[in-house]
């Protein structure tokens, strides 16, 4: 999902890092959080959770017990899921933490209707105030924590509500937005190396539109791939194409387009 998304990560399961530098924006624990993300919420770090562990000595409201079942939530508040504006509801599928209820819950549960006969589908719905999502200020951090395990379901099934529930919920708790932004599509895996000691970044662009299950095809070239970037660019070379890219200036981001992408290409911005 968030290869789909560019959005730039590193996955490590060393959590020595949240004592050195660089510090990281964002951390997403897809599965139970370890202990030692206390602190770095504590000291003003972001965290994301998703799955039936809440993360850990940080109060997310009462646990009732965890449940399962083939439902919905429903969409109570669409303030900063811009993703999900023409979107109701969100299918779940599995486990579930229950939660004690919000004072104004973002998402709230719809537990398994009637499927069948067709004149009776629905006909018993009913609307609970179990909350889906989980908003929670620690020291000078903030987590946001969804107890039920949307990566699993995303992987499953590839839904797009699911998918722009968690690049909404990212967008919201990365504190200066994303290392950047682009119009690639999708099947193009973006990443960023920075070389401070040659005073330059690399961004990779791998085009997937040749990948299928386990055969590689030739891929569908794709043009025009713009990317902004929130840092001070003076010189941009795409090295496979062989050509210097013209950099624009909006505001605080340094904007260019790669012309055409094949198999690969990686940009060096200096």
């Amino acid at each position: 999902m968030l290869t789909e998304e560019h959005i730039p990560f590193a996955v490590s399961e060393n959590l020595r890092w949240m004592e050195e530098a660089p510090r990281f924006d964002l951390v997403i624990a897809p599965e139970a959080p370890p202990a030692q993300l206390e602190r770095y919420v504590r000291d003003g770090g972001r965290l994301l959770v998703a799955g039936t562990t809440p993360p850990p000595s940080i109060p997310i409201g009462n646990v009732t017990g965890k449940r399962t079942t083939q439902g919905y939530w429903r969409i109570q508040d669409r303030t900063g899921l811009p993703s999900l504006k023409n979107t109701d509801l969100i299918f779940l599928d599995g486990e579930y933490l229950e939660i004690a209820p919000l004072v104004r819950p973002i998402l709230t549960l719809i537990p398994t209707a009637m499927f069948g006969p067709p004149e009776k589908v629905w006909s018993d719905k009913v609307e609970t105030t179990v909350p889906g999502l989980v908003f929670a200020d620690h020291g000078k951090g903030q987590v946001a924590y969804v107890p039920w395990d949307v990566g699993s379901l995303y992987y499953r099934h590839s839904s797009e509500a699911h998918r722009g529930l968690v690049a909404d919920l990212i967008d919201r708790l990365l504190p200066a937005g994303r290392q950047l932004t682009t119009n690639a599509h999708p099947l193009v895996e973006v990443t960023v190396m920075d070389q401070p000691e040659r005073r330059r970044t690399l961004i990779h662009l791998v085009n997937g539109t040749g990948h299928n299950d386990t055969a590689y095809f030739p891929p569908l070239e794709i043009r025009d791939i713009r990317i902004d970037l929130p840092r001070d660019v003076r010189r941009v070379r795409a090295v496979a194409a062989g050509l210097t890219l013209p950099v624009t200036v909006n505001g605080r981001s340094r904007s260019f387009t790669l012309p055409r992408l094949q198999a690969y290409e990686v940009i060096v911005l200096e």
